[in-house]
């Protein structure tokens, strides 16, 4: 005879619902187990929840994260470039987003005052490499303005505190001083100022026309320089000689022998010079 103990109560078994039977016979069984990691992975989600709130960096990121994607035409950015709680970094890249969008705007007054927040911002953030972005920001700004020599001296000074730690800023402010310098040049009444300018932009621009000198610049960059280069050299070869002394291509000897050659010619046309008055005097 067949126990009924040892039986299924159904004819019929299905393997899925077997399991979940097993499945809820060991719930039940060990059901405060299951309780205790409900409890646990809720109190993990509110550690780190407040975690996370406790981080000014977290907390400012995620604002900076959601001011970006507001869409409300940089206001939401601005609120949070003046929100003292929240961390210089994220202020400092809030303000340089609406210098960016304002100088595409061509609204150079308001750029030029988000760019001098970021700046700042930046600055007290520590980080170098947000500092010499809202500043090249800047410097590029001005110049858009018309603001040419202020722009040259910021460039310069970027390429000065940069050198040898970011190479990429420093390779473009470079470029930018020298093209200002020779810009600047064109207009200035004053021959001594023209003169430096030029020179300066001709010392800055001759390692960028120097296919050896390894200067990765971009390519529109690289164009304009050398254009501005040979351009220089050419139409001031006094500069062009004074440069190449300078630079060691041309010895004393030859310097000595170019300065005599000067020397003669100027003498020679003040010979002529005076023979022309004492002829005119005899005449007379």
């Amino acid at each position: 005879m067949v126990d009924p103990t040892s039986a299924n109560s159904s004819s019929y078994s299905d393997p899925f619902y077997d399991k979940l039977d097993a499945i809820f016979s060991w719930l039940g069984r060990n059901w405060l187990i299951v309780v205790a990691l409900i409890l646990a992975v809720i109190m993990g989600s509110v550690i780190v929840g407040y975690r996370l709130r406790a981080n000014p960096d977290a907390v400012s990121a995620t604002a900076l994260y959601q001011a970006r994607q507001a869409g409300d035409d940089g206001e939401a950015l601005r609120l949070l470039s003046e929100n003292e709680e929240h961390t210089p970094e994220a202020r400092a890249r809030a303000a340089l987003d609406l210098a960016q969008a304002r100088q595409v705007d061509e609204h150079f007054e308001a750029a030029e005052r988000f760019a001098r927040q970021a700046v700042s911002l930046a600055e007290a953030s520590g980080i170098r490499n947000l500092r010499a972005a809202s500043e090249v920001t800047l410097a590029s700004i001005l110049e858009q303005a018309g603001q040419l020599r202020d722009a040259r001296r910021l460039y310069q000074a970027i390429a000065e505190r940069y050198r040898g730690e970011l190479p990429a800023f420093v390779i473009a402010a470079e470029a930018a001083q020298a093209l200002l310098a020779a810009t600047i040049a064109e207009d200035s009444e004053d021959s001594d100022e023209a003169r430096s300018l030029r020179l300066e932009a001709l010392r800055i621009l001759r390692d960028f026309a120097d296919l050896n000198s390894g200067i990765d610049a971009p390519v529109p960059v690289l164009q304009a320089s050398i254009w501005r280069y040979f351009d220089l050299r050419r139409n001031f070869p006094d500069l062009a000689h004074q440069l190449d002394r300078e630079l060691g291509l041309i010895d004393e000897d030859e310097a000595g022998q170019e300065a005599l050659i000067e020397t003669d010619a100027e003498a020679a046309s003040i010979s002529v010079e005076t023979e022309d008055e004492n002829l005119g005097s005899d005449g007379e």
